[in-house]
């Protein structure tokens, strides 16, 4: 109710205008070809040093790669990436053989710590030789360069085998 201060005036109390509803710029999303990733499957991402882990960081064949690293740089704060490639793709593979004469790995040895890819390929009982199998995180040319050292110790620091790989990629 308006209040009377003076003959002819009145004061009332407005309520502020309500705010609009107003889009979220800080959310986008890509699609198209980067480094390695996961292939057409939609990752979200919060910041460019996860882009990088995941798919690969800049790449010069990728304009994907510098559109995500400018939308963080500029006050981006999550976004929604799909890797597409053009088939034929295919992951890459290698095979660490058994030989003749080598100590035999035990298989409790083999369990891959953190989830792993690894797998083993038992030749004969559980104290047989065996080959391990690595395989890269997903599809691309992206691992070829990959250097990938196995260093075995038939008896380590506990008295079992131990299997330690160690995997860098160009």
């Amino acid at each position: 109710m308006p209040a009377h201060a003076t003959p002819g005036l009145t004061f009332e109390i407005a309520r502020p205008p309500e705010p609009e509803a107003s889009l979220r710029s800080d959310i986008a999303g890509f699609i198209g070809p980067t480094k390695r990733g996961p292939v057409d499957a939609v990752v979200r991402v919060e910041e460019w040093r996860e882009f990088e882990r995941l798919f690969g960081g800049l790449h010069v064949s990728s304009t994907t790669s510098y559109a995500v690293r400018s939308y963080f740089e500029n006050g981006g704060a999550i976004a929604y990436v799909a890797r597409v490639a053009a088939p034929p793709i295919a992951v890459a593979r290698t095979k660490w053989p058994a030989h003749p004469g080598d100590p035999a790995l035990p298989a409790h040895a083999l369990a891959p710590a953190g989830g792993g890819r690894g797998s083993a390929a038992f030749l004969s009982g559980a104290q047989a030789s065996v080959s391990l199998n690595v395989e890269a995180s997903s599809p691309g040319d992206w691992a070829n360069g990959a250097e990938i050292s196995i260093d075995y110790r038939r008896e380590g620091a506990l008295g079992r085998a131990e299997v330690d790989v160690t995997t860098r990629v160009a």
